[in-house]
């Protein structure tokens, strides 16, 4: 009685702690992981309710009443049938780990239908005996063909172990041990079973080889955040190094030198519009200054008011050469600092500056059903985008506007440009980091 009491008791602190694992990994929040958790979560609850099912069956053992036996009935039950649909849930989770795409759906396939005709066997043997039965004072007894209800099922899980060593390259040395033992020490004791009789030891081995499953998920999720928060470390300094260099990038030698030397001249013959100038390049090279301490993505009305303060001074350059035209459906969003002025100086630089009599330049917004698109376009002399490579120094400012839209925001900037006809740049951002 006194190793029945121990033998029950260890497998309601299993369910417990199988149950509470499984909904400690099925509120877990993470986007790469989660059907990956939910899968195991699943199989987890499935063999936790076994174990509580089991237990009730030895409970209730040599008890005498109908009440009871209608107790063992159930109970003998449910801990076969929730034996076999954990092989089947272990299979769906082992799908996960692998990959689906890659595993063979027949070997999938192959492991439901043998643990569906366990289950149908063990319908059957409730009517017939078949597995196993109990006598008048309510005992449990195997039947002659009780080795029926473990053959089908040791073959799933046969099927298992195989699928495991053959995709071995496909999982980490500990997911692969913890797996392998989760059908491995079952499997042994599948066949111990066969010759010890009193109570069931694949039980208490796969609750064990549970908690091994459920504590390497919490190791590779650990290694993964752990990844993560590195990765993150990674980008905030390469995005702090790309905001030196593209405002190193915009404050120009040759632009100072232009447009103080055009104020300069405006001093004498336009002193209203040499004050004007002044104010303008004071703000642009504030603006300039400022991302290099802004590391979150800022307002583009901020942005599109730093762009018109840039164009402002350029005009003093090409006069009426450079005509600028806004068609903005929405400016309630944010873009990272230095995002439209760099490709605007490039329209202007490598476009409409070489063209003969200048051209037009083109600021566009527009609210996408699930983001924003901005665009910049020009009707100068266009280039061979095939050629441009971001390392060359003339395009250093597009190429960061690229990789910091790409990894602070999601977004993405295309480029399409036709020689003699001009140059689109279109920038999308998602709504999630938009935001209005």
């Amino acid at each position: 009685m006194t190793i029945q009491m121990i033998y029950v008791a260890l497998e309601i602190w299993g369910a417990v702690f199988l149950g509470v694992a499984a909904f400690f990994l099925f509120s877990m929040e993470s986007e790469e992981t989660q059907d990956h958790f939910r899968s195991l979560s699943r199989m987890m609850t499935c063999f936790a309710m076994m174990l509580l099912a089991d237990s009730f069956a030895w409970g209730f053992r040599g008890e005498p009443g109908s009440a009871a036996r209608s107790v063992l009935v159930i109970c003998n039950f449910l801990s076969f049938a929730l034996n076999y649909i954990t092989v089947v849930l272990f299979t769906n989770y082992l799908a996960h780990c692998i990959d689906k795409k890659a595993i063979r759906y027949k070997s999938i396939l192959a492991v439901h239908i043998l643990c569906t005709i366990e289950l149908l066997l063990l319908v059957v043997s409730q009517f017939t005996d078949l597995f196993y039965y109990f006598d008048e004072h309510n005992y449990y007894h195997r039947a002659p063909l009780y080795g029926l209800c473990q053959v089908f099922v040791f073959s799933a899980m046969c099927i298992d172990v195989a699928v495991m060593i053959h995709y071995r390259r496909k999982l980490s040395l500990n997911r692969f041990i913890s797996l392998i033992s989760f059908m491995g020490i079952p499997v042994v004791l599948i066949l111990v079973q066969f010759f010890v009789y009193g109570y069931s030891l694949t039980n208490l081995g796969t609750m064990l080889s549970c908690v091994l499953v459920f504590l390497q998920a919490l190791v590779e999720q650990n290694h993964r955040v752990r990844e993560k928060s590195k990765q993150i470390v990674e980008q905030e300094k390469a995005l702090s190094d790309m905001q030196v260099r593209i405002v190193m990038s915009q404050i120009k030698p040759h632009f100072l030198y232009n447009s103080l030397n055009a104020i300069y001249y405006l001093c004498d013959s336009d002193p209203e519009k040499a004050q004007e100038a002044i104010s303008n390049f004071s703000d642009y090279l504030r603006g300039n200054m400022a991302s290099i301490t802004s590391s979150n993505p800022i307002p583009f009305r901020d942005e599109l008011k730093h762009t018109k303060t840039y164009l402002n001074l350029e005009k003093m350059r090409y006069d009426e050469e450079l005509r600028d035209h806004y068609e903005l459906d929405t400016v309630d969003f944010e873009v990272p600092p230095l995002t439209l002025q760099p490709v605007v100086e490039n329209a202007i630089k490598h476009g409409i500056g070489k063209r003969a009599g200048g051209g037009d330049l083109w600021i566009r917004t527009l609210r996408l059903p699930d983001g924003y698109q901005m665009e910049v376009e020009d009707n100068g002399v266009g280039f061979d985008v095939s050629k441009i490579r971001d390392g060359q120094r003339t395009h250093i400012g597009a190429s960061n506007v690229r990789n910091r839209v790409r990894i602070q925001l999601g977004g993405d900037m295309t480029v399409k440009s036709e020689i003699g006809r001009g140059t689109k740049v279109t920038i999308t951002i998602p709504e999630k980091t938009g935001g209005e």
